[in-house]
Protein backbone atom coordinates (compact mmCIF):
# COMPACT_ATOMS: atom_id res chain seq x y z
CA UNK A 1 0.00 0.00 0.00
CA UNK A 2 3.06 2.44 0.85
CA UNK A 3 4.36 2.16 -2.28
CA UNK A 4 1.37 2.45 -4.63
CA UNK A 5 0.88 5.25 -2.41
CA UNK A 6 4.53 6.97 -3.51
CA UNK A 7 3.84 6.02 -7.03
CA UNK A 8 1.00 8.35 -6.79
CA UNK A 9 2.78 10.61 -5.42
CA UNK A 10 5.82 10.47 -7.48
CA UNK A 11 3.53 10.37 -10.63
CA UNK A 12 1.13 13.78 -9.74
CA UNK A 13 4.37 15.63 -9.06
CA UNK A 14 6.29 14.60 -11.55
CA UNK A 15 6.97 18.15 -13.56
CA UNK A 16 7.73 19.67 -10.14
CA UNK A 17 10.39 17.03 -9.65
CA UNK A 18 11.58 17.65 -13.18
CA UNK A 19 11.35 21.21 -12.32
CA UNK A 20 13.75 20.86 -9.19
CA UNK A 21 16.32 18.47 -11.18
CA UNK A 22 16.65 21.59 -13.65
CA UNK A 23 16.62 24.05 -11.25
CA UNK A 24 19.50 22.07 -9.27
CA UNK A 25 21.34 21.75 -12.39
CA UNK A 26 21.26 25.64 -13.07
CA UNK A 27 22.58 26.56 -9.63
CA UNK A 28 25.50 24.32 -9.96
CA UNK A 29 25.86 26.14 -13.34
CA UNK A 30 25.77 29.38 -11.61
CA UNK A 31 28.06 28.21 -8.62
CA UNK A 32 30.73 27.02 -11.27
CA UNK A 33 29.96 30.18 -13.27
CA UNK A 34 30.66 32.38 -9.48
CA UNK A 35 34.38 30.41 -9.00
CA UNK A 36 35.45 30.65 -12.98
CA UNK A 37 34.99 33.94 -14.05
CA UNK A 38 35.13 37.54 -12.79
CA UNK A 39 32.54 39.55 -10.91
CA UNK A 40 30.44 40.88 -13.93
CA UNK A 41 30.10 37.50 -15.74
CA UNK A 42 28.98 36.05 -12.09
CA UNK A 43 26.69 38.75 -12.54
CA UNK A 44 24.93 37.89 -15.71
CA UNK A 45 24.78 34.15 -15.26
CA UNK A 46 22.91 34.76 -12.14
CA UNK A 47 20.36 36.52 -13.92
CA UNK A 48 19.86 34.26 -16.13
CA UNK A 49 19.71 31.31 -14.01
CA UNK A 50 17.24 33.20 -12.03
CA UNK A 51 14.63 33.92 -15.21
CA UNK A 52 15.30 30.57 -16.20
CA UNK A 53 13.93 29.28 -12.95
CA UNK A 54 11.06 31.56 -12.84
CA UNK A 55 10.32 30.17 -16.74
CA UNK A 56 10.63 26.87 -15.56
CA UNK A 57 7.77 27.24 -12.78
CA UNK A 58 5.39 28.18 -15.78
CA UNK A 59 6.35 26.05 -18.50
CA UNK A 60 4.58 22.71 -19.28
CA UNK A 61 7.20 19.90 -19.45
CA UNK A 62 5.84 18.28 -22.24
CA UNK A 63 5.13 21.41 -24.07
CA UNK A 64 9.09 22.05 -24.07
CA UNK A 65 10.07 18.78 -25.05
CA UNK A 66 7.98 18.81 -28.26
CA UNK A 67 9.29 22.12 -29.50
CA UNK A 68 12.70 20.79 -28.34
CA UNK A 69 11.86 17.82 -31.41
CA UNK A 70 10.45 20.30 -33.58
CA UNK A 71 13.96 22.64 -33.59
CA UNK A 72 16.20 19.17 -33.80
CA UNK A 73 14.40 17.81 -36.77
CA UNK A 74 13.00 20.89 -38.53
CA UNK A 75 14.41 24.01 -38.10
CA UNK A 76 18.48 23.59 -37.49
CA UNK A 77 20.54 24.41 -40.69
CA UNK A 78 16.94 25.33 -42.68
CA UNK A 79 17.04 28.08 -45.25
CA UNK A 80 13.48 28.34 -44.83
CA UNK A 81 13.05 28.76 -41.16
CA UNK A 82 10.77 31.71 -40.76
CA UNK A 83 8.50 31.67 -44.06
CA UNK A 84 5.44 30.20 -45.05
CA UNK A 85 6.63 26.55 -45.23
CA UNK A 86 8.26 26.44 -42.12
CA UNK A 87 5.07 27.32 -40.26
CA UNK A 88 3.25 24.37 -41.94
CA UNK A 89 6.69 22.76 -41.28
CA UNK A 90 5.61 22.73 -37.98
CA UNK A 91 2.61 21.05 -38.30
CA UNK A 92 2.15 17.32 -37.75
CA UNK A 93 5.51 16.78 -37.13
CA UNK A 94 5.74 13.43 -35.51
CA UNK A 95 3.05 11.60 -37.89
CA UNK A 96 4.99 13.37 -41.29
CA UNK A 97 7.81 11.27 -39.70
CA UNK A 98 5.72 8.49 -39.22
CA UNK A 99 4.38 7.95 -42.92
CA UNK A 100 7.63 8.86 -44.32
CA UNK A 101 9.20 5.67 -42.48
CA UNK A 102 5.92 3.47 -43.47
CA UNK A 103 6.92 4.88 -47.00
CA UNK A 104 10.43 4.08 -47.59
CA UNK A 105 10.75 1.00 -45.17
CA UNK A 106 7.52 -0.99 -46.33
CA UNK A 107 5.18 0.67 -49.10
CA UNK A 108 7.52 1.41 -51.40
CA UNK A 109 9.25 -1.90 -51.20
CA UNK A 110 5.81 -3.89 -51.06
CA UNK A 111 5.19 -1.95 -54.70
CA UNK A 112 8.09 -2.24 -56.36
CA UNK A 113 7.76 -6.16 -55.48
CA UNK A 114 4.40 -6.66 -56.36
CA UNK A 115 5.05 -4.89 -59.72
CA UNK A 116 7.41 -7.64 -60.52
CA UNK A 117 10.52 -7.88 -62.25
CA UNK A 118 11.29 -4.32 -63.83
CA UNK A 119 15.21 -3.37 -64.95
CA UNK A 120 14.27 0.43 -63.78
CA UNK A 121 11.78 2.24 -61.19
CA UNK A 122 11.51 5.61 -61.67
CA UNK A 123 9.95 7.09 -58.40
CA UNK A 124 8.60 10.78 -58.69
CA UNK A 125 8.62 12.88 -55.18
CA UNK A 126 6.26 15.63 -54.86
CA UNK A 127 7.47 18.88 -53.11
CA UNK A 128 6.02 20.05 -49.69
CA UNK A 129 6.56 19.21 -45.38
CA UNK A 130 4.79 16.32 -45.40
CA UNK A 131 7.38 14.48 -48.27
CA UNK A 132 10.55 16.22 -46.89
CA UNK A 133 11.54 13.54 -44.44
CA UNK A 134 11.20 10.78 -46.82
CA UNK A 135 14.39 12.27 -48.70
CA UNK A 136 16.75 11.27 -45.84
CA UNK A 137 15.56 8.00 -44.98
CA UNK A 138 16.10 7.13 -48.51
CA UNK A 139 19.23 7.84 -48.59
CA UNK A 140 19.86 6.02 -44.36
CA UNK A 141 17.52 3.03 -45.66
CA UNK A 142 17.96 2.52 -49.00
CA UNK A 143 15.03 0.86 -51.00
CA UNK A 144 15.50 -2.92 -51.21
CA UNK A 145 12.67 -5.27 -51.29
CA UNK A 146 11.60 -7.99 -49.39
CA UNK A 147 12.60 -10.39 -52.51
CA UNK A 148 16.58 -9.12 -52.74
CA UNK A 149 17.06 -10.99 -55.74
CA UNK A 150 14.73 -8.54 -57.19
CA UNK A 151 17.45 -5.37 -57.43
CA UNK A 152 16.16 -3.03 -59.78
CA UNK A 153 18.00 0.35 -60.98
CA UNK A 154 15.95 3.15 -58.70
CA UNK A 155 15.73 6.61 -59.63
CA UNK A 156 14.35 9.56 -58.39
CA UNK A 157 13.09 12.69 -59.70
CA UNK A 158 11.35 15.73 -57.39
CA UNK A 159 10.53 19.86 -57.89
CA UNK A 160 11.25 19.91 -53.94
CA UNK A 161 13.74 22.15 -53.26
CA UNK A 162 14.57 21.67 -49.78
CA UNK A 163 14.44 17.80 -50.28
CA UNK A 164 17.27 18.48 -52.75
CA UNK A 165 18.84 20.27 -50.04
CA UNK A 166 18.25 17.41 -47.64
CA UNK A 167 19.89 15.31 -50.45
CA UNK A 168 23.03 17.13 -50.52
CA UNK A 169 23.84 17.89 -46.65
CA UNK A 170 22.76 14.40 -45.79
CA UNK A 171 25.29 12.35 -48.77
CA UNK A 172 28.20 15.18 -47.66
CA UNK A 173 27.91 13.56 -44.38
CA UNK A 174 29.32 10.09 -45.19
CA UNK A 175 27.78 7.13 -46.94
CA UNK A 176 24.34 6.86 -47.85
CA UNK A 177 22.17 4.08 -49.82
CA UNK A 178 21.97 6.69 -53.10
CA UNK A 179 24.05 9.39 -54.29
CA UNK A 180 23.65 12.79 -55.90
CA UNK A 181 23.59 10.85 -59.77
CA UNK A 182 20.53 8.91 -58.33
CA UNK A 183 18.36 12.35 -58.04
CA UNK A 184 17.10 14.25 -60.89
CA UNK A 185 16.02 17.82 -59.76
CA UNK A 186 13.20 19.23 -62.02
CA UNK A 187 14.13 22.97 -62.80
CA UNK A 188 11.10 25.46 -63.02
CA UNK A 189 9.89 28.46 -61.90
CA UNK A 190 10.32 28.47 -57.92
CA UNK A 191 7.36 28.82 -55.42
CA UNK A 192 8.53 29.99 -52.22
CA UNK A 193 5.70 28.96 -50.57
CA UNK A 194 6.45 25.01 -50.80
CA UNK A 195 10.18 24.94 -51.52
CA UNK A 196 9.08 24.44 -54.94
CA UNK A 197 9.69 24.35 -58.80
CA UNK A 198 6.61 24.62 -60.59
CA UNK A 199 5.08 25.90 -64.04
CA UNK A 200 5.58 25.18 -68.02
CA UNK A 201 9.05 24.42 -67.49
CA UNK A 202 8.57 21.82 -64.82
CA UNK A 203 5.58 20.34 -67.27
CA UNK A 204 7.50 20.24 -70.04
CA UNK A 205 10.41 18.31 -68.63
CA UNK A 206 8.15 15.49 -67.03
CA UNK A 207 6.72 15.13 -70.72
CA UNK A 208 10.16 14.67 -72.08
CA UNK A 209 10.89 12.34 -69.62
CA UNK A 210 7.71 10.29 -69.73
CA UNK A 211 8.15 10.59 -74.15
CA UNK A 212 10.86 9.37 -74.52
CA UNK A 213 10.44 6.27 -72.22
CA UNK A 214 7.15 5.66 -74.03
CA UNK A 215 8.71 5.52 -77.25
CA UNK A 216 11.88 3.69 -76.29
CA UNK A 217 14.30 6.24 -76.30
CA UNK A 218 15.58 6.59 -72.44
CA UNK A 219 19.73 6.83 -72.18
CA UNK A 220 19.52 3.61 -70.41
CA UNK A 221 17.41 2.03 -73.80
CA UNK A 222 14.35 0.82 -71.34
CA UNK A 223 10.57 0.17 -72.69
CA UNK A 224 7.72 0.68 -71.14
CA UNK A 225 7.64 -3.12 -69.97
CA UNK A 226 10.84 -2.44 -68.26
CA UNK A 227 10.33 0.53 -66.47
CA UNK A 228 7.73 1.11 -63.56
CA UNK A 229 6.70 4.88 -62.50
CA UNK A 230 5.74 5.59 -59.52
CA UNK A 231 4.28 9.08 -58.02
CA UNK A 232 4.33 10.03 -54.87
CA UNK A 233 2.04 12.88 -53.95
CA UNK A 234 0.98 14.97 -51.09
CA UNK A 235 -1.50 17.82 -51.01
CA UNK A 236 -3.07 20.83 -49.51
CA UNK A 237 -6.01 18.83 -48.35
CA UNK A 238 -7.45 15.53 -49.45
CA UNK A 239 -10.96 15.20 -49.78
CA UNK A 240 -12.58 11.75 -49.62
CA UNK A 241 -16.57 12.92 -49.74
CA UNK A 242 -19.14 12.40 -46.78
CA UNK A 243 -19.46 8.50 -47.15
CA UNK A 244 -14.79 8.43 -47.93
CA UNK A 245 -15.46 6.44 -50.99
CA UNK A 246 -13.43 9.33 -53.26
CA UNK A 247 -9.67 11.41 -53.25
CA UNK A 248 -9.96 14.93 -54.58
CA UNK A 249 -6.21 16.51 -54.33
CA UNK A 250 -6.95 19.91 -53.45
CA UNK A 251 -3.90 22.55 -54.00
CA UNK A 252 -2.97 26.56 -54.84
CA UNK A 253 -0.49 28.17 -56.00
CA UNK A 254 1.11 28.76 -59.91
CA UNK A 255 1.30 25.27 -61.53
CA UNK A 256 1.19 23.67 -57.95
CA UNK A 257 -1.85 21.23 -58.63
CA UNK A 258 -1.11 20.65 -62.59
CA UNK A 259 2.29 19.23 -61.63
CA UNK A 260 0.44 16.63 -59.32
CA UNK A 261 -2.21 15.87 -61.90
CA UNK A 262 0.34 15.02 -64.36
CA UNK A 263 2.69 12.56 -62.43
CA UNK A 264 -0.68 10.61 -61.40
CA UNK A 265 -1.81 10.41 -64.90
CA UNK A 266 1.52 9.39 -66.57
CA UNK A 267 2.65 7.02 -63.41
CA UNK A 268 1.60 3.66 -63.45
CA UNK A 269 1.46 3.24 -59.49
CA UNK A 270 1.08 6.52 -57.48
CA UNK A 271 0.59 6.82 -53.35
CA UNK A 272 -0.99 9.91 -52.02
CA UNK A 273 0.81 10.41 -48.45
CA UNK A 274 -1.80 12.75 -45.63
CA UNK A 275 -1.45 13.21 -42.41
CA UNK A 276 -4.69 12.21 -40.87
CA UNK A 277 -5.53 15.92 -39.92
CA UNK A 278 -5.35 16.74 -43.43
CA UNK A 279 -8.19 14.07 -44.58
CA UNK A 280 -11.96 16.12 -45.32
CA UNK A 281 -15.05 14.34 -45.11
CA UNK A 282 -16.86 16.54 -47.33
CA UNK A 283 -17.59 16.33 -51.05
CA UNK A 284 -17.03 19.76 -52.79
CA UNK A 285 -13.82 22.07 -52.88
CA UNK A 286 -16.46 25.06 -52.93
CA UNK A 287 -17.54 23.77 -49.47
CA UNK A 288 -13.69 24.06 -48.26
CA UNK A 289 -13.41 27.71 -50.40
CA UNK A 290 -16.62 28.89 -48.92
CA UNK A 291 -15.55 28.53 -45.36
CA UNK A 292 -12.08 30.08 -46.42
CA UNK A 293 -13.39 33.47 -47.92
CA UNK A 294 -15.41 34.02 -44.28
CA UNK A 295 -11.91 34.06 -42.14
CA UNK A 296 -11.41 37.42 -41.92
CA UNK A 297 -8.40 36.90 -39.81
CA UNK A 298 -6.29 35.03 -42.57
CA UNK A 299 -4.44 37.15 -44.75
CA UNK A 300 -5.39 37.57 -48.69
CA UNK A 301 -3.32 34.70 -49.32
CA UNK A 302 -4.30 31.79 -46.57
CA UNK A 303 -8.00 32.64 -48.01
CA UNK A 304 -7.23 32.26 -51.49
CA UNK A 305 -8.90 29.63 -53.27
CA UNK A 306 -8.22 25.52 -53.51
CA UNK A 307 -8.05 24.18 -57.00
CA UNK A 308 -9.09 20.47 -57.29
CA UNK A 309 -8.28 17.04 -59.09
CA UNK A 310 -10.87 14.36 -58.70
CA UNK A 311 -8.97 10.84 -58.88
CA UNK A 312 -10.61 9.03 -61.91
CA UNK A 313 -12.29 5.77 -61.40
CA UNK A 314 -9.51 4.21 -63.44
CA UNK A 315 -7.17 4.79 -61.22
CA UNK A 316 -8.54 3.41 -58.09
CA UNK A 317 -6.86 0.41 -57.76
CA UNK A 318 -3.17 1.61 -58.45
CA UNK A 319 -3.52 4.33 -56.18
CA UNK A 320 -2.61 3.89 -52.56
CA UNK A 321 -3.43 6.67 -50.13
CA UNK A 322 -1.12 6.32 -47.26
CA UNK A 323 -2.34 7.77 -43.40
CA UNK A 324 -2.84 6.73 -40.18
CA UNK A 325 -5.63 5.16 -37.70
CA UNK A 326 -6.47 6.13 -34.38
CA UNK A 327 -7.40 3.73 -31.44
CA UNK A 328 -8.79 6.17 -29.03
CA UNK A 329 -11.64 7.07 -27.27
CA UNK A 330 -14.79 9.13 -29.21
CA UNK A 331 -13.80 12.02 -27.42
CA UNK A 332 -10.11 12.57 -29.21
CA UNK A 333 -10.13 13.98 -32.81
CA UNK A 334 -10.77 11.81 -36.01
CA UNK A 335 -12.07 8.86 -34.12
CA UNK A 336 -14.80 8.63 -36.44
CA UNK A 337 -12.24 9.22 -40.09
CA UNK A 338 -10.64 6.72 -38.01
CA UNK A 339 -13.26 4.00 -37.93
CA UNK A 340 -14.72 4.43 -41.73
CA UNK A 341 -10.48 4.34 -43.21
CA UNK A 342 -10.46 1.09 -40.54
CA UNK A 343 -13.45 -0.69 -42.55
CA UNK A 344 -11.66 0.87 -45.79
CA UNK A 345 -9.17 -1.78 -45.21
CA UNK A 346 -11.57 -4.34 -45.02
CA UNK A 347 -13.58 -3.94 -48.10
CA UNK A 348 -13.08 -5.74 -51.50
CA UNK A 349 -11.24 -2.21 -52.78
CA UNK A 350 -14.93 -0.88 -54.36
CA UNK A 351 -13.93 2.67 -53.67
CA UNK A 352 -10.19 3.36 -53.11
CA UNK A 353 -7.08 1.63 -51.43
CA UNK A 354 -5.58 2.93 -47.99
CA UNK A 355 -2.68 1.74 -46.55
CA UNK A 356 -2.86 3.40 -42.89
CA UNK A 357 -1.18 2.39 -39.26
CA UNK A 358 -2.22 2.83 -35.93
CA UNK A 359 -0.35 6.12 -34.75
CA UNK A 360 -1.04 7.90 -30.80
CA UNK A 361 -0.44 11.29 -30.21
CA UNK A 362 0.79 11.56 -26.69
CA UNK A 363 -0.96 14.59 -24.15
CA UNK A 364 -3.99 16.10 -22.97
CA UNK A 365 -6.96 15.74 -24.57
CA UNK A 366 -6.87 19.97 -25.31
CA UNK A 367 -3.21 19.33 -26.56
CA UNK A 368 -4.22 16.68 -28.72
CA UNK A 369 -6.90 18.56 -30.60
CA UNK A 370 -4.52 21.30 -30.47
CA UNK A 371 -1.61 18.77 -32.72
CA UNK A 372 -4.28 17.05 -34.38
CA UNK A 373 -6.14 20.51 -35.93
CA UNK A 374 -3.63 23.23 -35.78
CA UNK A 375 -5.55 25.30 -37.96
CA UNK A 376 -8.06 27.32 -35.58
CA UNK A 377 -10.21 27.56 -38.66
CA UNK A 378 -10.34 24.18 -39.11
CA UNK A 379 -11.37 23.18 -35.69
CA UNK A 380 -14.09 25.14 -35.68
CA UNK A 381 -15.41 23.32 -38.61
CA UNK A 382 -14.67 19.91 -37.16
CA UNK A 383 -18.11 18.34 -37.28
CA UNK A 384 -18.56 19.56 -40.83
CA UNK A 385 -14.50 18.55 -41.77
CA UNK A 386 -14.73 14.89 -39.36
CA UNK A 387 -18.03 14.21 -38.62
CA UNK A 388 -16.53 14.91 -34.59
CA UNK A 389 -19.34 16.17 -32.38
Amino acid sequence: MMNGSKSKWIEKNRDGLIRSFIVVILGSLVNLGLKLVSEIYSYIIINIALIAIILLQRIDIQSAVNRFKEIVIYELGGHWRETQYSYRNKHFIEEKLFLSRILVEELLPYIIKEEGEHHLVRIFIDSGTTLYPAFKLLLDKGLVPDDENLRPKIHFYTNSLSGIESIQSHISNGSTKFSEEDFTFLGGTPLARYRATTGSITEASLKEIFEGQESGDDTDGTTPNTCLDIAILASNWILCGNLCNSIQLCARGRGHLDFKKLLHQKCKRAIIVAPLGKILCIDSVNELNDRLKKEVHLSAEDRQEYGTYFMPEKNKETTLLLTTQRDVPANIPFHTLSKIFHEVNDRDRKNFRVWSKEFSVPGTTADIKNIEMPHPWTRKHRVKFWKEE
